[in-house]
């Protein structure tokens, strides 16, 4: 239901009174699945028509179904010592899995601690968190299906012209920002020297009484909601609000190379200890009605700049794991990343999270900017 919603036929399996849960859903980059629910089960060692099903099914030689792309193993956190013996049994099928552990929100309230990044390096395959009973609390697992080479094939992203000018440095009106690194795909640089560390503390001292949870955007209803899966605090703040945000507003905008009036609000996040983001896309997905709104108004979003207001002494890196960059957090620099052409596609390969912070605290400024200008709802 969390994955599918509404999307989904049931009926049986032919002989036995077994239910038959299929579904379609839609991931962040276009791309569709075919979703088949199979019965829950402990073992392959099947002792019920309802196990036997499940193994025939991942085996790839139950008569009615083909074998499968991915298999995603849902284990409950609160148990996770009986569920991994079948996350083991299903990892030595050899075929591509995700593990989903749910309920981390009860396993957290009973004491349980589980170190999802030790669990994925342990098993060899992706972990993510879910929360079945929470908006937005599969937004890690439909990221990690979708980074899988599985479902309906996209026509290959072509990258257009950069919207980020070329050379080894940029010019803004009032400062000349060093160009450290630029990556093909997904379209990347980073950039030293955005703010100094004056204006990142003053940004800090501005943002810290305003900061709430921040949210994340549910796949298929575009609203903003509360998950355990970021665990930042952020606030926005109105355009030219001060004359320093105004200023930053104006050097941000010459950066990506687009007029202020296409940026959305600039965002200050706050990361404590342990907080991270499980990984995501920050174009809009067009499938909800929602963000088809917003499309409407301002068009999708084509760029991201992430500024490191602060130095992190261990963690907090802007990974992407789809093509194996890690950009650490250091106090002034900042991240830039493209993922619209000019035809509309989305680039997959822009998929990010916020590594956990391991040792102090991070803090980030993010601008997203639109194809045209920008209109709040």
């Amino acid at each position: 239901n969390l994955l599918t919603g509404s999307r989904q036929k049931v009926a049986n399996y032919a002989g036995v009174t077994v239910e038959r849960k299929e579904g379609r859903f839609t991931a962040p980059s276009g791309k569709t699945y075919q979703l088949l629910d199979l019965p829950g089960a402990y073992s392959f060692d099947a002792t019920s028509p309802d196990e036997a099903i499940t193994r025939d099914v991942c085996l790839g030689r139950h008569p009615a179904e083909p074998v499968p792309d991915l298999i995603v193993c849902v284990a409950d956190a609160t148990n996770l010592r009986l569920h991994l013996r079948f996350v083991l049994e299903v990892k030595r099928l050899g075929r591509p899995m995700v593990v989903a552990v749910n309920m981390m929100d009860a396993a957290r309230r009973r004491g349980i601690g589980i170190d999802l990044a030790v669990l994925e390096r342990e098993l060899g395959v992706p972990v993510v968190e879910t929360v079945a009973v929470r908006r937005g609390g599969a937004a890690a697992l439909i990221a990690r299906i979708d980074a899988q080479p599985i479902g309906t094939p996209l026509p290959p992203y072509r990258q257009g012209e950069p919207r980020l000018r070329p050379g080894t440095s940029i010019a803004t009106h009032d400062r000349l920002v060093r160009v450290a690194a630029r990556a093909a795909q997904p379209l990347l640089a980073v950039l030293n020297g955005v703010i100094d560390a004056d204006e990142c503390e003053q940004l800090i001292a501005l943002a810290r009484p305003r900061l709430r949870p921040s949210t994340l955007v549910d796949p298929h209803t575009g609203r903003d909601v509360v998950s355990g899966l970021r665990s930042s605090f952020g606030m926005f703040f109105r355009r030219a609000e001060t004359p320093l945000i105004a200023r930053l507003e104006q050097r941000l905008a010459e950066l990506m190379n687009l007029p202020v009036a296409h940026a959305e609000g600039l965002q200050v996040l706050h990361y404590p200890p342990g907080a991270g983001s499980a990984p995501h896309y920050d174009f809009l997905v067009p499938s909800n009605p929602a963000n088809q709104a917003s499309i409407d108004r301002s068009g999708q979003r084509v760029s991201t700049l992430v500024t490191y207001l602060n130095d992190v002494p261990a963690g907090g890196e802007t990974v992407f794991p789809a093509v194996g960059w890690a950009v650490s957090p250091q106090r002034g620099h900042a991240v830039y990343f493209e993922y619209t052409n000019a035809q509309g596609q989305l680039d997959h390969a822009s998929l990010h999270a916020s590594a956990a912070v391991i040792q102090g605290e991070k803090w980030v400024a993010t601008t997203w900017m639109r194809e045209r200008p920008f209109v709040s709802a």
